[in-house]
């Protein structure tokens, strides 16, 4: 009527993995349900290590119980085997039929037994796996249903390391099984080959016994039974010890769970609690990250709108020209050929506007394109052409710009005060202008110079904070604009190039003029034809040029060359032209456009430079000035000429005037002077014709 060891075992491993106090109901439990509990992160990761540990433990102390029962009963069977061979040695030949059968019995009672172990323990680690998935099963519902009341955040953490862990532990389990099973398999193996080794040298040593006496087979079923009897004894004494020690773990484990129970309790409540503080809080400062975040989302949305603003600004500054390509031009531009709703007849013109644009500072700039149909009679500038073009520009912007159609071009300067633009008359047609390979147009607009006034807003001032205990309010801001102008002029460098251009004139008092081939010039150049250079500017006086008969002029004397200095209208010269080795000196006032120099100037031989077959003519200016003289008529205003009815009155006629200007270069140091070299270039024509005669040109005694 007793229990079993082996179950007892069994059914104090059953109440030590019994669900702990306050846990999920196992299947077939009764108790009542605890209050829910929450738990965090780091304490369901530390209830998961100490499961494992148990677990770890557990699974030792199976381990290791499994060993030394093999071992015992390895040792008890080597025992039997090494007493049956000593007192078989001792047996009686007649007795050896009776020795092998009770041989056989022990044996097979060995055999049974062994099966009976590694039964009783297969059932056992079979019974307890059942028990011990049902408690980690509810465990794991358990836990589910507490973390289900945590935020929704936390909930899927919990759940998923709480899966995790359940798999662990089965994977934990399958491996203790698994390695169990293996193990009993092996000591099972090793025991079977232990016995078949020692039923050979048992069968080996039966045809020795067979000769002993039948006597000998009392004494060695006495010494087996007390071996016998010893083992089993030595047996219940280990499971006795097993037994204590599995009592005192599971209580141990039982204590421990329970602490551990009342501690995550306490912790969840704790978590909880700081839980809701920290999302009342994470809310509150949510609310207030968010009316932060869309004010200063306002903010950079208006710096975002400044910011491309002024790179279009930094972009379309530099622009100087644009061209606005129009595809399938003489396709697509036709004048309109219906009256249009409200009119009463066709309109004079069919305009195109292009899409607004930034160029040289200014903005919202726009070109209108213009195609005029003839009209009868023809306007004043219809034999011009049919195009005109036209530019649209803020009120306020202030502008000197080149319109151009294709090849044709106009420049203008306005202020734009309304919405009216401004523009070309007729200046090109349509047919003349358009590319003959891909039939483009193309109209552009060219800023000289842009002024352009626009207001800009400044950032709105912080309010001033109100500080406690003073009475008077806090000042407000004032509004205001600021009001810009944005100068761009892009004829800067050709207002230097021309006044440097006008400087290096008036610095240039040396012209000097080489003529080649000297020994050919008479037989080109026949009497009276002249070698003109090319026109140059100095000293002030624009227009001058050197004029060289080489067969002389008309009246020069026979083998003399002529030389004179063309100038134009009002200019004063004081020089000094030489050509070879001969210099004259010319001080003379141009009434009119004009020459001064000497018809014998010097002999052309005596001129030529024998080694080099050239002739140096050079002109060196000591004083110049020019007089500019500019006459004008002023009509008198409409009230002095009224007639009367009682007396005719004679129209009277407008009074002139004169204005007088005399241009005058200063004396320059030498190191200012500049030097011009003329090309040496013929005339095209050399001989006696009346073309090549220099008009303006009189005789030495008018001279």
């Amino acid at each position: 009527g007793c229990v079993p060891p082996r179950l007892r075992r069994h059914r104090h491993a059953r109440e030590r993995l019994r669900p702990f106090e306050g846990g999920p109901q196992v299947k077939g439990c009764a108790t009542a349900m605890p209050k829910k509990v929450t738990a965090t992160i780091d304490e369901l990761n530390e209830q998961k290590a100490t499961l494992e540990r148990a677990i770890n433990i557990a699974k030792g102390d199976l381990e290791k119980q499994l060993a030394d029962r093999l071992q015992a009963l390895e040792a008890k069977l080597r025992s039997e085997v090494n007493t049956v061979q000593a007192n078989l040695d001792k047996f009686d030949e007649g007795q050896a039929q009776v020795l092998e059968s009770n041989v056989e019995k022990a044996v097979q009672a060995a055999r049974v037994d062994i099966g009976n172990s590694e039964q009783i323990l297969r059932t056992e680690i079979q019974a307890l796996r059942p028990v011990i998935h049902d408690s980690i099963q509810g465990t794991r519902e358990y836990l589910e249903g507490r973390i289900a009341e945590v935020d929704g955040a936390s909930r899927d953490a919990f759940a998923q390391e709480l899966q995790n862990l359940v798999m662990q532990f089965d994977q934990e389990l399958s491996g203790t099984r698994g390695s169990l099973e293996a193990t009993i398999a092996e000591r099972a193996e090793v025991a079977a080959e232990a016995l078949s080794r020692a039923r050979a040298e048992l069968e080996s040593a039966l045809d020795k016994a067979r000769q002993d006496s039948m006597a000998k087979t009392a004494e060695a079923e006495r010494v087996l039974h007390e071996a016998l009897q010893t083992s089993v004894e030595t047996q219940e004494t280990v499971n006795k010890k097993m037994d204590t020690k599995l009592k005192n773990a599971v209580f141990d484990f039982d204590s421990h769970l329970a602490d551990v129970q009342k501690d995550i309790q306490k912790r969840a409540e704790a978590s909880a609690k700081a839980l809701q503080e920290a999302v009342a809080k994470a809310e509150r400062e949510l609310a207030g990250f968010h009316q932060e975040s869309d004010k200063r989302f306002e903010g950079v949305d208006a710096q975002s709108e400044t910011l491309k603003q002024l790179f279009s600004d930094v972009e379309n500054v530099p622009t100087r020209k644009i061209d606005w390509v129009i595809k399938e031009a003489a396709s697509r531009l036709k004048v309109p050929d219906t009256i249009p709703e409200g009119e009463d007849e066709l309109p004079a013109f069919g305009s195109w506007t292009s899409h607004p644009f930034d160029i040289a500072g200014a903005r919202a700039l726009k070109l209108e394109l213009r195609l005029y149909r003839p009209v009868e009679p023809p306007s004043e500038d219809q034999h011009k052409g049919d195009l005109a073009l036209f530019l649209h520009a803020p009120a306020g912007t202030h502008i000197a710009f080149k319109l151009t159609i294709g090849r044709a071009s106009d420049t203008f300067e306005h202020k734009f005060r309304d919405k009216e633009p401004i523009g070309t008359r007729r200046i090109a047609f349509l047919k003349e202008q358009v590319h003959p390979t891909d039939f483009t147009l193309t109209l552009g607009v060219e800023i000289l110079e842009c002024i352009f006034a626009f207001e800009k807003k400044p950032p709105p001032p912080e309010l001033p904070e109100e500080v406690e205990g003073s009475e008077e309010p806090p000042a407000v801001p004032l509004e205001s604009t600021f009001r810009m102008q944005r100068h761009v002029n892009n004829r800067v460098l050709d207002q230097v190039k021309q006044q440097i251009d006008y400087f290096r004139k008036r610095t240039t008092r040396r012209i000097e003029w080489k003529l080649e081939e000297a020994s050919m010039m008479k037989r080109c150049f026949a009497r009276g034809a002249p070698m003109r250079s090319k026109e140059f500017d100095a000293a002030g006086i624009e227009g001058m040029s050197l004029v060289f008969f080489p067969s002389g002029y008309d009246t020069a004397f026979e083998g003399y060359c002529s030389a004179f200095l063309a100038a134009p209208q009002g200019a004063s010269l004081r020089c000094s032209l030489q050509v070879g080795p001969q210099a004259r000196e010319l001080n003379h006032t141009f009434e009119k456009d004009g020459q001064c120099g000497r018809a014998n100037f010097v002999r052309f031989e005596e001129a030529v430079d024998r080694d080099e077959d050239c002739i140096f003519i050079t002109l060196q200016i000591e004083e110049a000035h020019l007089d500019l003289t500019a006459k004008m008529h002023h009509p008198p205003p409409p009230a002095v000429g009224c007639r009367s009815f009682a007396e005719e009155a004679k129209p009277l006629r407008p009074l002139g005037s004169t204005v007088k200007m005399q241009r005058t270069v200063d004396y320059l140091p030498h190191v200012m002077q500049e030097v011009k070299v003329l090309p040496s270039l013929w005339a095209t024509k050399n001989t006696h014709e009346l073309a090549v005669k220099v008009d303006g040109l009189r005789p030495i005694k008018d001279v």
